[in-house]
């Protein structure tokens, strides 16, 4: 998703930027400009609603109120109702932070180079739309993935094969950044990756074996904690919001991460943790040591869920009188 920014001065003055990860170990180029602060250019999609639109575009505690964005844009809601936006109109959105973001320089993106592919589209149902530092690419099944690619999954789901073997499965509403991916052929297939996830869900099947697993070394980093995989499928599900609704059912905010099979060590500042398979931990911020969720078992392992009770026999009355014996009927016998 690209956004537009420009100065309060007008749309002459604006700048194209491509917004990429909010993950704090991703620095990315700032714009340097002595211009008056930047505001945001949304163009409202069908099946968007402005809470949705609010909570993909700000951190929280930097969102503007429903009633500021209705005030400053009255002719993208009927009648000023928050509920009843309008698609094809255009936002007007104030930033509380300048974005990390890089500059395009020219308006006709330029693709990435050959050499940086990592891995390709393998499955795909839905949209999936990859920015990168030059601009910003629609991807299909079958294309290539580069990296530093940030991708980006509003609805459905998708499948992305890494050349180092392992399988990314992004869900609904996943922001992931493929950082890094290095290893070396012949030697254990040892090598090292960053992928950075920024929000969503996202289950990994590792196919990068590691003499180690570490969080000095991590392989997947989130907003609260790192996680170092050996051999590893993992199911994680980020949330920037108190809860969020899923695929999965409704979420709590922070970091969960289940274990299917393998070795993770997860952890942030506060502490970390080695999980076993069938293990699953939430790490609720960044200055939360990782705790247990066994409760969360089912909705990202699928262990552990409650079955259907069994059917209730019909309650059996005493027997009728007929004759001086009692009579039962068949089915309390």
């Amino acid at each position: 998703m690209t956004h537009l920014y420009a100065t309060p001065g007008g749309i002459g003055n604006m700048i194209a930027v491509v917004l990429l990860s909010l993950v704090p170990q991703f620095v990315a180029a700032q714009v340097t400009s002595s211009a008056p602060k930047a505001i945001l250019l949304h163009e409202i999609q069908p099946g968007e609603t402005l809470d949705s639109i609010l909570q993909a575009t700000y951190l929280p505690g930097e969102r503007p109120s429903r009633a500021q964005v209705v005030q400053t844009n009255p002719h993208a809601f009927e009648g000023g109702d928050f509920r009843r936006i309008m698609p094809g109109k255009t936002l007007t959105l104030p930033l509380a932070s300048e974005p990390r973001s890089y500059v395009l320089d020219q308006p006709a993106a330029a693709p990435p180079p050959a050499t940086s592919v990592i891995g390709t589209v393998e499955m795909l149902d839905g949209g999936l739309t990859a920015l990168y530092a030059g601009g910003q690419r629609t991807l299909a099944i079958g294309q290539a993935v580069h990296e530093e690619d940030r991708l980006l999954l509003a609805s459905g789901r998708a499948k992305v094969r890494l050349l180092d073997g392992s399988q990314l499965y992004l869900q609904d509403n996943t922001d992931v950044l493929l950082s890094r991916l290095s290893f070396k052929r012949g030697d254990g297939n040892v090598g090292s990756r960053l992928i950075e996830l920024g929000r969503g869900g996202l289950r990994m099947i590792s196919g990068l074996l590691k003499p180690d697993v570490t969080v000095e070394h991590p392989d997947i980093s989130t907003p609260v904690a790192v996680l170092g995989l050996r051999g590893t499928e993992t199911v994680l599900h980020y949330c920037d919001a108190p809860q969020c609704q899923t695929s999965r059912g409704v979420l709590p905010g922070g970091l969960l991460t289940g274990l299917a099979e393998g070795s993770i060590t997860l952890g942030n500042a506060a502490g970390q943790a080695g999980l076993t398979p069938g293990d699953v931990y939430k790490v609720a911020g960044a200055n939360t040591a990782p705790q247990p969720a066994p409760e969360y078992r089912c909705a990202m392992l699928g262990l552990d869920c409650a079955s259907p009770p069994p059917p209730t026999q019909p309650a059996c009355p005493p027997p009728r009188q007929r004759g001086g014996q009692g009579v039962r009927r068949p089915e309390c016998r």
